[in-house]
């Protein structure tokens, strides 16, 4: 997955590149052609492709989800150690999984919460917070913003972080 970073940010710049010169009506014609067919097949495949990731991302936090109740119920320590290995694995591909929906929409809360609930899971509070703050800095409608606000508030609330969970409770409230 790592390998794919990339040649995913290429393509998306191209993309990119498409809506900006079929916008252009100072653009040749000629440049132009065919661009509403293009649009829609190259914005079908974006949405395609942001939609494998964050879904395989999803579904490897709950695998590391499974597999930590699996350690905190075994005695057999190849079976622990085991299981910690499965944690690991499923983690980096979320973690590579999440992070090629975001360059394919970075506007998409939601895989930053994926990548925030997996460091989470390692009881990594602050790489989680990290990420919910990356999307917070992405985010600039309230829309985008409350689902990042809230986990940042409920998060650090959790963690102890009295004053930083206030902060994000207070801006919670005001994009309610």
């Amino acid at each position: 997955l790592k390998l794919k970073k990339p040649y995913l940010t290429t393509a998306m710049a191209y993309i990119d590149s498409l809506h900006l010169v079929c916008a252009d009506t100072k653009a040749k014609q000629n440049n132009r052609k065919g661009c509403d067919k293009f649009i829609a097949y190259f914005d079908t495949v974006k949405t395609q492709l942001w939609a494998t990731y964050y879904r395989d991302g999803f579904r490897q936090v709950g695998l590391v989800e499974e597999q930590m109740n699996a350690v905190r119920s075994e005695t057999d320590s190849t079976s622990i150690a085991v299981s910690r290995e499965i944690i690991r694995q499923n983690t980096d591909s979320c973690l590579d999984n999440m992070s090629l929906a975001i360059i394919i929409n970075p506007k998409d809360s939601r895989a930053f919460i994926g990548i925030a609930d997996a460091y989470e899971k390692q009881d990594s509070l602050a790489q989680s917070n990290e990420w919910l703050k990356k999307g917070l800095d992405l985010a600039v409608t309230p829309e985008e913003r409350l689902p990042l606000v809230q986990h940042l508030a409920v998060g650090n609330g959790v963690g102890g972080n009295y004053c930083e969970a206030a902060k994000y409770f207070r801006e919670w409230v005001a994009l309610t």
